[in-house]
Order: structure tokens, then C-alpha cells, then sequence
């Protein structure tokens, strides 16, 4: 039985990755991309996606059969929520799943970064041809994502036009209050102590800001106190429990204590 291995992709991938993604630039219109981009600018292209976003390969018996990841939907900070997905899978793999395997990982890192929504971007023909089919609105579709769109005669490849579809799908719960997405550059934190009461209106000296005893690192045991904002605290509704994935907690007061 073959092994399956999905796991993070490295940039030394990039020139497998290439060779996958060759076959789509040259012979299809699943991307609209005209040339095969370099190893050295994939692997520029990678290494950008992986500051903020998972990016995955998937090996069978160590060898790579296909690639996914994600990236901003819109780089405005209301849109941190949603990301769009995008997979390439070897022409020459077996059919047995392998697609769906990875994309649900994907899916799965993203749920845990707390996204909420997710997209895809797909050329759609208006009739099937030899470089473009709806198998990849298909595949989407059994996967629970729904068409939101379509952009009408939007990509001209090899002499032809083709519309382009966005589809959806909600991976979370939607909250008046919305937790911040965990990008890399965030942590994760759990609330311990709430050591001002009612975040300390009373008791606390005038233009003290309130503290807070946080979890920095649960496998670990270290703790530590954080000054914080009123307004985060009051906007969020923290409570002892509350998990925070934030930049906002002032990180340079953090008090180390065994």
C-alpha cells in the first residue's frame, strides 16, 4: 500500500512544484497565466504566501503528487476572515483522492488560524474543450462549496474566451464579537487572572491601564502579565478562559515568572 504524507512545503520544493504547475500554464486554462514562471520567481511567490498562510504539498511514497495554499481574498483588514485556495495536482497522479485529502488539510489549517470563510477562483468554459473542462467547479462542489459569481468572458487563452467563477464555502461561525485571525506573526495567549477588577474602574490608580495574567505558552509553563488596552478588553468581552490572538497587547510588558 502506497504511503501518503501531506505536509508543509519548503521552498526546496520549488522546482518540483514548477513542473506540476508547467503542465497547467502550457497545456490547459485551469490558470490563466501565460508562462511558466521560474523556479527562482516560484519559489519568491511561495516564500511571500508562507509569511501568513499555510502551504502545503502532498507526497505519495515521498514522492510530491500535488500542492495547495492559500492567500489574502482582499488585502483590506476586514476581509482577514476570508482567504482564497488554490491546488495543483501532478496530470499524471492516480485517482484516489489525493486532491481531496490536501484541500481538506488546508482547510483544516486555516479553520484552526480561525478563518471563516473560504473562496476559489476557477476558469469555467461555457462549453468544454480540449484546455479547459468544469471538473474543477465540480470537484469544488462536492467539497460544499457553492457559486457566488461569475465574470463573463474574463480570460483569453489560446485564442479563446473564458468566463471565471467564484465559489464559497463558510468553514466558521460568523460572531457580532469576532476573534482575530491567528496569522504568524500573532499569538495566541489564554486569559488566567483577570488582575484588575472589572477591568478597574475601582482601585486601580488614574491612567493605570488594566493587567491581565496570561498563558504565553501552555507546553511550557511560562506565564506572564500583559498590560492591555480598556477598549480591546471591553470590545472583546474577555473573561478568565478567553483565548486572544492579537498584536494589540502591549508584548514589551510582559513580566516573565515561573
Amino acid at each position: 500500500m502506497s504511503e501518503i504524507t501531506i505536509r508543509t512545503a519548503r521552498l526546496d520544493d520549488a522546482s518540483k512544484l514548477v513542473s506540476i504547475y508547467r503542465y497547467y500554464v502550457e497545456k490547459t486554462a485551469i490558470t490563466f497565466e501565460y508562462e511558466v514562471p521560474t523556479v527562482a520567481e516560484f519559489r519568491r511567490r511561495m516564500g511571500t504566501t508562507m509569511q501568513k498562510y499555510p502551504y502545503l504539498v502532498i507526497e505519495e511514497d515521498g514522492v510530491i503528487q500535488g500542492y495547495a495554499y492559500a492567500g489574502a481574498f482582499h488585502p483590506r483588514e476586514a476581509y482577514d476572515w476570508s482567504s482564497e485556495l488554490t491546488i495543483y495536482m501532478s496530470h499524471t497522479a492516480r485517482k484516489g483522492g489525493l486532491g481531496r485529502r490536501l484541500y481538506e488539510a488546508l482547510v483544516d489549517q486555516l479553520r484552526s488560524m480561525g478563518i471563516l470563510n473560504v473562496y476559489a477562483c476557477i476558469g469555467y468554459p461555457q462549453q468544454e474543450d480540449e484546455y479547459l473542462t468544469k471538473n474543477s467547479e465540480q470537484f469544488h462542489r462536492h467539497l460544499g462549496f457553492e457559486t457566488v459569481g461569475t465574470f463573463h468572458h474574463c480570460g483569453y487563452k489560446f485564442g479563446r474566451w473564458y468566463d471565471m467563477i467564484w465559489m464559497e464555502k463558510m468553514i466558521g461561525s460568523h460572531d457580532s464579537v469576532q476573534q482575530s485571525v491567528l496569522f504568524p506573526e500573532r499569538k495566541a495567549y489564554t486569559i488566567t487572572e483577570i488582575v484588575e477588577d472589572d477591568f478597574g474602574c475601582e482601585g486601580r490608580p488614574e491612567g493605570a491601564e488594566p493587567m491581565v495574567t496570561v498563558s504565553l505558552d501552555s507546553d511550557h509553563g511560562v506565564w506572564g502579565k500583559v498590560r492591555i488596552a480598556d477598549a480591546y478588553l471591553y470590545e472583546h468581552h474577555l473573561d478568565v478562559g478567553s483565548v486572544v490572538h492579537t498584536t494589540e497587547m502591549f508584548l514589551d510588558s510582559i513580566s516573565v515568572r515561573p
